[in-house]
């Protein structure tokens, strides 16, 4: 692992680890070392060339870049191709705009095994690969050019000086075959190299280049391959491997409207200061600009090697600007050194006039030299924002000391005592599966445990949270936390921290002790701990701060420091995020997750939603809940569901995020009305407004467009007698009391209200689709459908990218609550006017008559 970070590798292909099952594995420790590892056994046996039964592959990938999402995994992607042997394994991922298949390969070293091993493993994996991009790495144990990849020594002939020879073959029978069944796969060392020579493995008569980079033939412009990496070496000198790590070097994809990752390196040009070095900078850049090469391949290779140099002249130009500022110093310094050499010699006069001006230079030393200080701590601080006093293992020793020791041995069931982590581990397995085991007790004795249970307790604690009995309230015992909070607080500030080490530390190791309890207990508003926080991060001061001036306000610490912050967390607006983020992903995960939380939080939700009063989509309901004036949720909602509604309502309005995928069509007739974020109102405070027309549309029995085309193509036909009959109805469920008789009334409320959706294009289609769908005796579109294509493509954008519910992390739900851009807010037709509740089991009788249990929208 030295020699991966050596060489800065992200993701790592292995061969022959000669690692024979996952005991051996967590031996090896790699998830410990911030790596993620894929694996792939050898349970056949007879697996190496060497005849060992314990070969097989491994692909092992960098934790944080799965972590952050720079590279991602996808699900159940993982696959073994062939027999369970270790040879073959792959996996799918995304990065940077590649589409990856990234596969350890370990073939045999027989012709014959080989040409199997390409028609029946390989080739079904490139055409399983589809339209992503073959990666494809490992020890293939043959050449395709053995003249250019191979030596070998042979027995001396007459007049031939002994030594390592190159065979006369240009072509080997293995690589034609896997040209014929391969041939939009390159090796992409050749590739670069057409003619070059390297070997990558060396044995006692010979040495080859069988470790190998293979790209399909539409990434070989993004990819290079380093051709001079030396054999690792042990400590004592001799050779780690007969194999030298082969390391390929893949460019990101470049995509339209993409700024680059961003996590890219960052450059501290100091030189920025001086303005000949800036000068310098832009004709030298201008300089190497002027040889850009044209070819897109060649401007690539020239690409990488510029951000190389790039690197080196801001070092150089750096380096220049350092000793410019030193300069002075040095030469009051070495002014001062002759002022002494003048006192020590033999000159009276010379000594007295240099006497008298030693305290005025060595002033001006003393000066010179806090003014450099200064600067070099300027420069130490800009990079503590970007690179240092992160939470680290050194820190969490000092701030999180182990409370709690591991156990020094376990005694197994045969009476041996175990004392090593993994054979502890094995005891304790072994006997909760002997336990599991054993059959279960009866239903007698069942209840007796759940009686006395249900006599003795009325109270549960449950990781710091305490669950009521009959109410399921959650409390917490927020002292105890705040006196947590306050030990760590006080250890932060005997630490030698700056202030953004302060605040970091403040963020990971104090406030994080309690969000998990306020997430779920609500976050009570504490200014004292509030003005404890402020303390220690602005001016390192424990609780209970002593008096003091501040240096910052408390406003100021909050927020990032490249938004010119300090770093402290923004609390209240995070404990929201967290509270929001899961019931999004509740409501839109999918229906068949294996997840067990969600199936038993969707289940709860859906009974606590059985009786909730609303008669569009639930699903609907909670993504787009009423904000402002509107949010001010019906008691008789269940605990659970307002809670959520008002997890939710904190985050902005979620907008659909690609229009262009809802072209007018026949899914127009059963789109919803209500909760639609597609369909907004102008006032942004939630609920629809529609005053100036006096229409409101509260307790209305339509529920989509098509059935409020319906209704006016009804009302439109109905009799004078048929209108008297359901007229009054009518105009409770548009909100418009007093409308008496007039049937042109109620259509001119109709035609303003769908004027006022301002989607002519939608009726149109709706129209068509019930005149050209329901006359011919087609159905229509399915509704459960429509909702669910546009439960999951409404979202949120933060800068150029765009966030779904699925994806939305609390990082950016953070972001969102703290800047909330509110845009139009989607009709909400419920919480408008209490007075037309009463009318909430009318039924307005249209065709096959319209009830509200017809309308109540469909559990999650």
């Amino acid at each position: 692992m030295k020699e991966w970070a050596r060489l800065q590798l992200d993701v790592v292909f292995i061969q022959e680890h000669h690692i024979s099952g996952l005991v051996h594995e967590m031996e090896l420790g790699l998830s410990r070392r911030g790596w993620k590892a894929f694996w792939a056994f050898n349970n056949v046996g007879g697996g190496s060339s060497s005849g060992s039964s314990t070969s097989g592959v491994l692909i092992v990938v960098k934790r944080n870049l799965v972590t952050s999402g720079a590279l991602k995994i996808a699900e159940n992607s993982l696959k073994i191709w062939g027999p369970d042997d270790g040879r073959c394994l792959s996996i799918n991922a995304d990065w940077r705009g590649h589409k990856l298949q990234l596969a350890s390969i370990y073939m045999p070293n027989d012709a014959a095994s080989q040409k199997i091993f390409i028609e029946s493993r390989l080739a079904p994996m490139k055409t399983a690969a589809g339209q992503r991009l073959t990666l494809w790495g490992g020890d293939f144990n043959f050449v395709h050019n053995p003249n250019l990849d191979r030596l070998s020594k042979r027995a001396a002939v007459p007049g031939e000086v002994p030594g390592m020879y190159r065979p006369t073959e240009t072509e080997h029978t293995v690589g034609k075959f896997w040209c014929d069944q391969l041939p939009s796969v390159s090796d992409i060392w050749r590739h670069r190299h057409p003619t070059g020579r390297m070997m990558t493995h060396f044995g006692g008569r010979s040495a080859a280049r069988l470790d190998r980079f293979y790209i399909g033939d539409d990434g070989t412009a993004y990819a290079g391959v380093n051709s001079r990496i030396q054999r690792p070496r042990r400590e004592n000198g001799s050779f780690l491997s007969d194999h030298c790590p082969v390391v390929m070097e893949l460019a990101q994809k470049i995509i339209e409207g993409d700024r680059g990752a961003s996590f890219a390196p960052r450059l501290r040009m100091y030189f920025a200061s001086e303005n000949d070095l800036v000068t310098e900078f832009i004709t030298w850049l201008a300089s190497k600009k002027a040889h850009m090469p044209i070819n897109y391949k060649a401007r690539l290779k020239w690409w990488r090697r510029l951000k190389r140099d790039i690197s080196r002249k801001v070092f150089r130009l750096n380096g220049i600007q350092r000793a410019r500022q030193r300069a002075p110093v040095a030469v009051l310094r070495e002014e001062l050194e002759e002022l002494y050499t003048f006192i020590e010699g033999s000159d009276p006069l010379a000594a007295a006039t240099s006497l008298a001006a030693l305290p005025e230079a060595r002033q001006a030393v003393a000066a010179a030299e806090e003014a450099l200080e200064e600067v070099f701590q300027l420069k130490q601080k800009r990079d503590w924002i970007h690179n240092h006093e992160r939470p680290t293992r050194a820190l969490t020793g000092q701030l999180n000391p182990k409370k709690h020791q591991g156990v020094s041995a376990l005694r197994a069931a045969n009476g041996e005592i175990v004392g090593t982590s993994i054979g502890c581990a094995r005891v304790v397995t072994t006997h909760c599966a002997a336990v599991s085991a054993k059959p279960t007790t009866t239903n007698a004795a069942q209840n007796l445990v759940l009686d006395a249970m249900e006599r003795q307790v009325h109270r549960a604690k449950a990781l710091g949270l305490w669950f009521e009995e009959f109410t399921g309230e959650v409390s917490v015992d927020w002292q105890e936390m705040k006196n947590r909070v306050a030990g760590k607080l006080a250890k932060i500030s005997r630490l030698n921290l700056s202030c953004f080490g302060r605040a970091f530390s403040v963020n990971s190791y104090a406030l994080g002790t309690f969000l998990y309890h306020a997430e779920f207990a609500g976050l009570q508003q504490d200014n004292e701990l509030e003005k404890w926080i402020a303390a220690v991060v602005d001016r390192s001061q424990g609780p209970p701060p002593g008096r003091g001036f501040a240096g910052v306000a408390a406003v100021n610490l909050v927020g990032h420091p490249k938004e010119g912050a300090f770093g402290l967390m923004p609390l209240a607006e995070h404990v929201k995020a967290r509270a929001a983020r899961w019931p999004l992903r509740l409501v839109t995960e999918d229906l068949a997750c294996p997840t067990p939380w969600v199936r038993v939080a969707r289940a709860l939700v859906q009974r606590a939603l059985a009786g909730t009063q609303t008669k569009y989509d639930k699903r609907l309901f909670m993504l787009s809940p009423p904000r402002g004036e509107a949010a001010g949720y019906p008691h008789n909602y269940p605990k659970l569901v307002r809670k959520i509604l008002q997890a939710v309502a904190t985050l902005p309005v979620a907008t659909v995020l690609d229009e262009s995928e809802w072209q007018p069509g026949p899914w127009c007739h059963v789109m919803p009305l209500w909760g639609n974020p597609m369909l907004q109102s102008d006032t942004g405070k939630g609920g629809y407004e529609f005053s100036e027309a006096g229409c409101y549309f509260r307790e209305c029995p339509w529920q989509t467009l098509g059935e409020l085309l319906k209704a006016r193509t009804q009302i439109q036909q109905w009799s004078q007698q048929e209108w008297q009959q359901h007229g009054s109805t009518f105009a409770t469920y548009i909100g418009y009391y007093g409308l008496g008789t007039q049937r042109g009334d109620a259509l001119e409320k109709i035609e303003e209200f769908l004027n006022y959706l301002n989607k002519p294009a939608w009726i149109l289609a709706a129209e068509a689709a019930e005149s050209a769908l329901v006359l011919a005796g087609q159905p229509l579109p399915d509704q459960a459908a429509v909702v669910d294509k546009l439960c999951k493509s409404i979202g949120w954008k933060v800068g150029n990218r765009s966030y779904t519910p699925e994806n939305l992390t609390v990082k950016i739900a953070t972001t969102l609550v703290t800047q909330p851009p509110y845009p139009k807010a989607p009709l909400h037709p419920n919480w408008l006017h209490p007075r037309s509740r009463k009318f909430r089991d009318f039924a307005l009788q249209i065709g096959g008559g319209l009830s509200k249990d017809k309308h109540q929208a469909e559990d999650l």
